[in-house]
Parts: C-alpha cells; sequence; structure tokens
C-alpha cells in the first residue's frame, strides 16, 4: 500500500515501534521543540488558552516523514516546560475529511472548546472538495464533528482552507484562505457565522501575490489589524524578496470593510520570517497579550531526519507587540523563565557550548560569528547594510532548490540580537526583535561559538522539555 494515505491503523505495531525507536534515537531530535513521536509535523492548529492551560494542537502524518494523510496530535501545557501528549486528538472520520484532517483553529463558545478546520476529500475522479467543518473538544479528542461551509465551487477552485473566527463591529464572522475561481489568485473569504453565507472576498492591488493565501491570521494588534497570510506561488519584486518555495508575510491594516471587499490603509505585505525554515504560523491571545507559533519547516525539501522517521517541529512561542507602528517578535515570557538554567556572562571570542543554549549580545559593530565545531559551522554575519545567515557550511545538508544565504537589511546600528539553539535549530532575533530568522541545520557535535573579536555576551543553557504520555 502507498503509504501517503495509509491509515494509522493499518501500520504494524513493528512499522510503529521502528519508526518510534529511530526517531527516539536520532541526534537531530530537538530538546526543547514539540517535535513529532515520529512521522511530519506541519501546521501549528487549535491553539488556544484556557483556566491556566494552553492548548496546542498540530497537523501530522503520524508514522512516516512525508505529506500525507493528516491528523491532528494535541499536547498541553501550563509553563512550556513540562507537558501532557494526548496522542491524535482528530482522525479522518467523516467522508468530507477522507484524504485528510487540514488546519484549523479553536474558540471558545458557552464554555466549550470548539474545534473549526479545513476537512480535504478527494471524490472518484480525483477532484479536491475543500469542507469548513466544526467539532467541538471533549476529553482531548474532537467529537461531534458537523459541516459548516460546503466548497463553493462557483466561487473558488480547489484551495478553500485553514479558518478560524473573527469579530468585527459587533458580528461574529469565519475566515479562511482561497483561490478565487476564474482570476486564480489568493485572497481571503469571509462568511457570516450565524448564516454561513459569504459576505466578502478581499481584494487587493498587490501583483504576483499568489494562487492561495493560506493559514490566514487576523487580530488587532494596538489600534490596527495585523494580517498575516502565506501567498503561495507569490513572487519577488522590489519591494519584497521571498526566498523559500513557500513564505509567510504580515500587513497592517486601520480597518476591514467588508462592504467593499477591501483592507483599509493597508501597509504592504513584508516577510514575518527571513529563515530557512518557518510557515503557516497561528496566533492566539493569552491574557490580552498575542502568542505566536509557527510549523518549523517548510515545502519541497528532504531534511537529513527524514531517514529516521521524523521530520517538522514547532517554533518556540513568541510575543507579538506593535511598538511605533512597528512589529516586534520577542520569545515568550512564560517559556523564557521557565526553560532556563545556568546563566553566565562571558567576555571572549571562543567559548565552549553545550548543544541547547541562549546567547544575547548588544553590538553597534560589524561581527561575525561560527556555530559549530571548527569544522562544521553556521554563521551570522553583521556588516553595514545586512545581517545574514549562512548554513552552507553545515555537516549534512538538505536536498532543496532554494539553499543559500539569507538576510535582511540592518535597519538599526546598535543591535541587540538574541539567539536560541536546539538540536538541529536555529532562531535568531535581529534588528532589536523586528526580524527573526528561523533555520534549520545539522551538525552532530556543536561544541563551541567563535566571534571574530572579543565581545561581551550573556549564554544560558537550556532545560529539557518533559512529554508525559497520556494518551
Amino acid at each position: 500500500m502507498d503509504n501517503k494515505y495509509k491509515k494509522i491503523e493499518d501500520f504494524s505495531e513493528q512499522e510503529i515501534a521502528s519508526a518510534q525507536k529511530k526517531a527516539k534515537e536520532d541526534l537531530y531530535y530537538p530538546n526543547y521543540h514539540i517535535a513529532p513521536i515520529t512521522g511530519l509535523l506541519n501546521d501549528p492548529n487549535g491553539l488556544i488558552y484556557v483556566n491556566g492551560l494552553h492548548y496546542i494542537h498540530y497537523q501530522v502524518h503520524p508514522v512516516d516523514a512525508i505529506h500525507g494523510l493528516k491528523y491532528w496530535a494535541l499536547c498541553t501545557t501550563k509553563d512550556f516546560l513540562n507537558y501532557q501528549y494526548w496522542g491524535l486528538s482528530s482522525k479522518p472520520e467523516i467522508k468530507e475529511e477522507s484524504h485528510g484532517v487540514f488546519s484549523g483553529s479553536a474558540f471558545l463558545e458557552n464554555d466549550q472548546i470548539k474545534i473549526l478546520y479545513t476537512g480535504n476529500h478527494r471524490d472518484d475522479e480525483n477532484v479536491r472538495h475543500q469542507t469548513q467543518i466544526i467539532g467541538t473538544l471533549k476529553d482531548n479528542k474532537v467529537i461531534d464533528k458537523a459541516v459548516l461551509i460546503e466548497h463553493d465551487f462557483d466561487l473558488y477552485d480547489e484551495h478553500i482552507r485553514d479558518p478560524k473566527i473573527i469579530e468585527i463591529k459587533n458580528k461574529e464572522y469565519i475566515y479562511f484562505g482561497v483561490q478565487m475561481k476564474g482570476s486564480k489568485v489568493g485572497s481571503i473569504a469571509f462568511y457570516d457565522y450565524e448564516t454561513k453565507k459569504n459576505v466578502c472576498n478581499i481584494k487587493y492591488d498587490f501583483e504576483n501575490f499568489g494562487y492561495m493565501w493560506e493559514c490566514p491570521n487576523i487580530e488587532k494588534v494596538g489600534n490596527k489589524y495585523f494580517v498575516v497570510f502565506c501567498p503561495q506561488g507569490a513572487k519577488s519584486n522590489d519591494k519584497i524578496k521571498f526566498f523559500n518555495y513557500d513564505s509567510t508575510v504580515y500587513l497592517f491594516a486601520d480597518d476591514i470593510d467588508l462592504e467593499k471587499q477591501e483592507f483599509i490603509n493597508p501597509t504592504y505585505p513584508q516577510l514575518l520570517d527571513y529563515g530557512h525554515d518557518f510557515y503557516a504560523p497561528q496566533n492566539y491571545y493569552v491574557n490580552k497579550e498575542l502568542i505566536s507559533i509557527g510549523w518549523f519547516g517548510t515545502f519541497a525539501i528532504v531534511y537529513p531526519s527524514d531517514k529516521n522517521s521524523w521530520q517538522g517541529m514547532l517554533t518556540i512561542p513568541k510575543k507579538v507587540t506593535l511598538e511605533n507602528n512597528v512589529i516586534k517578535q520577542y520569545p515568550y515570557e512564560v517559556f523564557v523563565n521557565n526553560i532556563l538554567q545556568d546563566h553566565k556572562t562571558i567576555n571572549e571570542n571562543k567559548f565552549l557550548v553545550k548543544k541547547n543554549f541562549r546567547l544575547k549580545f548588544r553590538t553597534n559593530k560589524n561581527l561575525d560569528l561560527k556555530i559549530g565545531n571548527g569544522k562544521d559551522y553556521i554563521q551570522l554575519i553583521i556588516n553595514d547594510e545586512k545581517i545574514i545567515f549562512d548554513r552552507a557550511n553545515q555537516e549534512e545538508k538538505v536536498i532543496s532548490d532554494l539553499e543559500g544565504i539569507r538576510y535582511v537589511e540592518r535597519k538599526h546600528k546598535d543591535q541587540e540580537v538574541e539567539l536560541w539553539v536546539d538540536n538541529s535549530s536555529i532562531e535568531i532575533f535581529v534588528n532589536n526583535y523586528e526580524s527573526v530568522f528561523s533555520s534549520r541545520f545539522f551538525i552532530k557535535e556543536v561544541c563551541q561559538i567563535e566571534f571574530d573579536a572579543q565581545i561581551d555576551f550573556d549564554y544560558w543553557d537550556i532545560k529539557k522539555i518533559n512529554m508525559k504520555i497520556c494518551d
């Protein structure tokens, strides 16, 4: 049987045990990022904070490291150090999700956690039908699934997915990414939650901005609407450079006019992350703070971990703020306060490290930083004009048509820089938290950091998360 659409029940106990053993023993398996026990993890889903508990679902193909039949898995945490893993929270059960439980969100209704997501189905002629489905989370499983919005082939082509809910002028709407019929351009559709009728498909003036806008998030940050989406097939121009096969962008708007079908005074979209491996973030509120978690991976790439039956992880949680009309992303304080240990303040150019660490420093000079073991390394370069991340000298290569350096404009002479390193990943905050690089890398033994000149920096070791299996 082709494993792409093979159900979890059709894998033998031996196949599952073998995959789990390989993943568990892989040197690249993360210590403090959420990753699949086996299989391929991609989009974070159903993120919600209720009664002191973070519910973190994610899409997963549960055995093989391939994009195949998708399920949801669930873990919960109070502190981002101690987790409970509840197994597969949603499986393909009804016809409308026969070919995968696709991405979606969570919200509270009458004190119940409701799950809103896309069901993926292909008919006998292989035509894709994508249906918006609603269910209820009970005992950490999605139950009582019901079709909410059918696929409208008069309005949209095959791409119509990733729903969330929003309140605009005291009225609730469901919105999701679509590919418009005829023009085949991406957009965001809005439906009245009460009537389930289409009220708006956003129009815009951005040229060559993709055939599908996946994974939209629209939240209020300050007095602006913060709009995040993933424009599949978008092309670079003189205003934006796309490095990856698919990227994630954001814009701000003063308002959303559903009658005119437009964002009011939108800024031109900019990259949310400049690294090699970032996609499909989902935002949710925690005590009025906007928290974001992304898929630490991307499409059209083969990682060295694939042979050990796992691929993908989630990023660390980040707090999103608007400061002087500039977006900033910070490591979320609750995560930071619970995950760190053994702080040191150091003045050196070379320092021996453990494989998992956090590093912070300030500089107003140019800089070259290498992380690795001398022979194999990744590199951060700060010059007068750009901040550059390069993984060309890692030990094991990823297979991608879009390798190469990643860079962002140096926006400030005085730089505050923060790095988080796990067994096969790095998250770099630069431009005083205005820019982020999220990239995977594959060096078996990371044991040192080396600056090109002596510098003051702060260093922390990072604890390993505890994932208690509760399923």
